[in-house]
């Protein structure tokens, strides 16, 4: 049986056709190598039927690593997280490539911060006054100090929300990396020009991002 360091060093498993170049440039952390193996033993474990489709253990392997490079799976912290929602899954077939690393990817529900949705929804409704509010988490907050009052107040809601999703997916990640929260977070380059709204007008528009909340909240 192969193990996949000797696919890695041999090329085997990063033989592509030529209309695949983006995958020739990509490659898994020699962590990632090494704990191939063992992760297929620990998917064996949890998922007793995984040779119910007749496939030899090696073609999988190939199959999985090739998926991996694909969706970016290159890290250890990634393979723990996927086999941690293996364990829960309670099926025991195999998943596919594409199930287990959906599940590689950790989402904010994961580590005690809202989706997206609702954390923007928050936002709306806190960013007035934000040092009277508490917040969900701290990386609701800010997302929303970084996408900044003026926003609230003078971009339309689509624009606001593109904006604060941007600046909670880089709280988020560094939730989950362990890394510093306090950092400020890096402004967004405009993709147009804005002309401050007067003060009606903005007022109107937070009014009409705060009814849609409410319209949200009791649909």
């Amino acid at each position: 049986m192969q193990s996949i360091q000797s696919m890695v060093s041999s090329g085997l498993a990063m033989q592509q056709h030529s209309v695949q170049p983006v995958v020739q440039q990509k490659s898994v952390s020699p962590e990632v190598a090494a704990l191939f193996d063992q992760l297929f033993g620990e998917l064996k474990a949890i998922f007793p039927a995984w040779a119910v489709s007749g496939a030899n253990e090696s073609q999988i392997k190939k199959t999985w690593l090739k998926g991996f490079l694909d969706n970016g799976i290159t890290s250890k912290a990634q393979l723990s997280h996927g086999l941690r929602k293996a364990r829960q899954w309670g099926k025991p077939f195999l998943p596919s490539i594409g199930q287990f690393c959906q599940w590689c990817t950790p989402t904010p529900e994961d580590f005690g911060m809202p989706t997206h949705a609702l954390a923007f929804r928050e936002a709306i409704s806190k960013n007035r006054f934000p040092e009277n509010e508490e917040f969900s988490h701290p990386a609701v907050y800010v997302a929303m100090r970084a996408t900044g009052s003026w926003a609230f107040k003078n971009q339309d809601a689509a624009s606001v929300e593109k904006l604060f999703y941007r600046n909670y997916d880089i709280a988020v990640r560094r939730v989950i990396d362990g890394e510093d929260l306090s950092l400020e977070i890096p402004l967004a380059l405009p993709e147009t020009v804005f002309v401050k709204a007067s003060k009606e007008t903005a007022a109107s528009r937070l009014a009409e991002m705060r009814k849609n909340l409410k319209r949200g909240k009791a649909a």
